[in-house]
């Protein structure tokens, strides 16, 4: 009898405990392994030690369009604890305008996103035409156009106002990203609109975790990765890949433990597995996140700082 394929995946965030569930129940003997001392990336609670409040940090909200996070979620019995909405209403808040309403009105699928931004209270008839005009433009980019484009640049190439920024697009890819749009990728933004806005109201609600975002994924997909024969290790750093003749033999952690691996899955930025290492072997790595800006117009012409996903990308073509 031919031996299960070994496969370790790296990150315990939703990527990695997608691509492990999938993995342990189609035969891979998985190892996934995190390095915090909890599961979920950049999606988790924590217990305020102040107030004694359950706090999620990462995304606060899904979306219809968003399948394959609806899927995965399916497939480990926890989409009881997402409350849907009937159809698109989100209600944004201005300091000194009060409170804006984008709601889809009751008229068939494709039109009911449109019209939401069009009756948007909190930006004058101008804005609403251009916020309807930019998103389109924005939605009909391929993603190699935009694969070296942040989001704040990519809203000012379509001409969007510092007033659509701040009352409409800033929250809009913080709230899908968890990104400030100075840092995030364009390409991921765009895909977003088109999925969620341009595809039916189906795709433009909004779903809310019934459950602290830590109990929304991470226990169910734990469960289901070790009914299935896998292993979960929580506070395991990993310090670099043992390489042999065939290729990958095993992670190597910062303990000296080995994980013997026939194939690994890297769910986590390399910029975080490079730090990881170079901290192991003595030396230091640092990266820079791109800064805020009131204005998508400033924001795209900052060159200050630069995303670290950009300058992977930036160092790649060079090569």
């Amino acid at each position: 009898m031919t031996a299960p394929p070994r496969v370790a995946v790296v990150g315990g965030g939703f990527a990695g405990l997608a691509a492990a569930v999938r993995l342990a129940r189609r035969g891979a003997a998985v190892t996934l392994v995190e390095r915090r001392p909890f599961l979920g990336g950049r999606a988790y609670s924590f217990t305020d030690p102040a107030t004694g409040d359950v706090v999620d940090n990462g995304p606060h909200a899904l979306m219809g369009a968003y399948t394959a996070a609806l899927d995965f979620l399916g497939e480990i019995g926890a989409t009881a604890k997402l409350a849907f909405q009937p159809r698109l209403r989100v209600a944004l808040a201005d300091p000194g305008l009060g409170l804006g309403v984008v709601a889809a009105p009751p008229l068939p699928g494709p039109l009911q996103a449109p019209a939401a931004l069009l009756r948007y209270r909190l930006l004058g008839p101008r804005d609403r035409v251009r916020l309807l005009t930019g998103a389109v433009r924005l939605a009909a980019r391929s993603s190699g156009s935009l694969s070296r484009t942040t989001v704040a640049e990519a809203l000012a190439a379509v001409g969007q106002s510092p007033a659509a920024c701040a009352r409409f697009w800033h929250p809009l890819a913080i709230a899908t990203l968890n990104e400030l749009p100075g840092a995030a990728a364009a390409a991921p933004f765009a895909a977003v609109l088109r999925k969620a806005f341009f595809a039916g109201a189906r795709a433009a609600r909004f779903a809310l975790s019934r459950v602290p975002l830590s109990e929304l994924y991470t226990v169910d997909a734990q469960r289901a990765i070790e009914r299935a024969g896998g292993t979960v290790r929580t506070g395991a750093a990993v310090a670099t890949l043992a390489l042999g003749p065939e290729g990958v033999e095993a992670l190597v952690l910062r303990d000296g433990t080995r994980v013997a691996a026939d194939a690994v899955v890297l769910a986590v930025p390399v910029a975080a597995l490079l730090r990881s290492s170079a901290s192991t072997s003595g030396s230091t790595a640092t990266s820079a996140g791109a800064a805020p800006s009131s204005a998508c117009s400033a924001a795209a012409r900052s060159g200050s700082s630069t995303p670290a996903w950009r300058r992977t990308v930036a160092t790649g073509s060079r090569a």
